[in-house]
């Protein structure tokens, strides 16, 4: 959709944030206001904190202006002015010229230096020509720019076939910066920044208790798995066992699997057993591999655990299946009726992971929670016998059960036998219900596309059955259409 609104900071606006945008239009606001000091600065205050993207996109489309234009009074006027440097806004217009010339004369002008001005100047400095790269080159050497708009621009620039050369210059510049600047950009909002500076900052830069505190608090994903691979590591090498205790007590579940792997590196694999009922599936498989490696059985631990009634059930059970036998799942299926959700789910799952008893876990299709639901699908696979379609037409049938209860009967349904999958799939057109009717429709398109579905002998009343549904169906589906059901199904015409 292209933006409405052509004021000059829309435009931005707009194209930072990925929106269609009239490029000739955001050009012509441009060099419109390059000879008017004050349009000019408003310009130039409405870049100031556009996106690396913004600036490309520019860049492109001022070239594409001034190669259609170029010849133009306006034009001429405009770089006339960037080589007197009346303007800065027209010192940018035609460092952008597609004219090498154009674009080498406009480096040489003092307002090429100011900040407002440095994305172009890093653009020219990957340039193909190369005059102009070298003269952008030798003005960026000479220039003290911000280092996150910087960071931010040549991050942006090393995919293209001459940014690698401007991004070495920055990590050379970013390596011997003082602490302030690293810790400044660590907190930069563009991620792609921060994990610079992290990476740089981690380079034998930083103190261990400080790594410690970003692995506990970065709320950057990577830049916190950057922070706990450097600290676990040097805790080992120390070795300091008290700063993997602390990592242990993170919110984050890699950092804790970390730190459970750093205390069995050390020569402490007892510290596995207290994590066995971790929620984390990665954390409970680290504290599986420590208590094997102390010695111990981790099944014994949790079949232990169970019996003695101790908390964190759910994770418990999930702990059970991931390292138990089939000879388990009677301890299991008593917690197909607990009353947490989590629970019924883990049981639900372990159930399926020890090859128990699918028919008992069958029964939970009905249940109030969508997870444990979401298990029992998965537990019963695509083609299980169970529940039987009796029960799943009472569950489709009934408007008083949940949305989640109701798609997941008529989901079996339209994997029996090809007569049920058309009768749900009929039924689920007529619904009254637009969810319910959205998956008949998604059904039918599936039969449409695999007329081979169809072969095979109906029984007489399922036939019935259909006769009479395709005629009730024939408002929704179409008289095309039910003509080819009805031929695809033996159906007199």
């Amino acid at each position: 959709m292209t933006s409405t609104d052509t004021t000059l900071d829309a435009l931005v606006h707009d194209l930072d944030h990925g929106r269609s945008v009239d490029m000739w239009v955001l050009v012509h606001r441009l060099v419109d206001a390059a000879g008017d000091p004050e349009a000019g600065e408003a310009a130039l205050r409405a870049l100031s904190s556009a996106r690396p993207g913004t600036w490309t996109r520019i860049d492109d489309e001022v070239r594409s202006h001034s190669a259609y234009r170029g010849t133009g009074k306006r034009w001429r006027a405009l770089v006339a002015a960037a080589r007197r440097d009346e303007d800065p806004l027209a010192v940018l217009l035609a460092a952008c010229s597609h004219d090498g010339r154009e674009r080498e004369a406009a480096l040489s002008a003092p307002a090429m230096r100011l900040p407002s001005l440095l994305p172009i100047l890093m653009i020219r400095a990957t340039d193909w020509a190369a005059p102009v790269r070298r003269k952008a080159r030798t003005v960026l050497e000479q220039v003290a720019p911000d280092p996150g708009r910087a960071a931010a621009m040549a991050l942006h620039l090393r995919e293209r076939r001459r940014g690698q050369d401007v991004m070495d210059a920055l990590l050379g510049e970013l390596h011997d910066a003082p602490e302030a600047t690293l810790h400044r950009l660590r907190a930069d909002g563009d991620r792609r920044v921060r994990r610079l500076a992290y990476r740089i900052w981690l380079d034998g830069r930083a103190g261990l208790d400080e790594v410690v505190a970003a692995a506990m608090t970065e709320p950057d994903t990577v830049c916190r798995r950057l922070a706990v691979a450097d600290a676990v590591e040097r805790a080992v090498r120390d070795p300091r066992a008290d700063v993997l205790e602390h990592l242990l007590t993170s919110r984050s579940a890699p950092t804790r699997a970390d730190a459970l792997t750093g205390l069995v590196r050390l020569g402490r694999p007892e510290r596995g057993r207290a994590f066995l009922g971790d929620r984390s599936a990665v954390v409970r498989a680290v504290a599986q591999w420590a208590v094997r490696r102390a010695g111990g059985d981790p099944a014994e631990e949790y079949r232990a655990a169970l019996d003695a009634g101790e908390p964190r059930t759910a994770a418990l059970v999930a702990g059970l299946a991931e390292c138990g036998g089939r000879d388990d799942v009677p301890r299991v299926l008593p917690f197909l009726g607990h009353e947490r959700v989590r629970v019924r789910a883990e049981a639900v799952r372990a159930v399926r992971l020890l090859g128990g008893p699918v028919e008992q876990a069958a029964e939970l299709i009905a249940d109030p929670s969508p997870r444990v639901v979401r298990e029992v699908e998965r537990a019963l696979g695509p083609s299980s016998s169970v529940p039987s379609p009796e029960v799943l037409w009472s569950l489709l049938d009934d408007g008083e059960r949940p949305y989640h209860v109701r798609l997941a009967a008529a989901g079996r349904l339209t994997r029996r036998d090809t007569a049920t999958r058309v009768e749900a799939m009929l039924w689920l057109l007529m619904s009254d219900d637009a969810v319910l009717r959205k998956r008949g429709v998604d059904e039918w398109g599936r039969l449409a596309r695999d007329s081979t579905a169809f072969y095979g002998p109906f029984a007489p009343p399922a036939l019935e059955r259909l006769a009479a549904l395709i005629t009730t169906a024939e408002p929704v589906l179409g008289p095309r259409n039910v003509h080819w059901l009805r031929l695809c199904l033996g159906l007199p015409r």
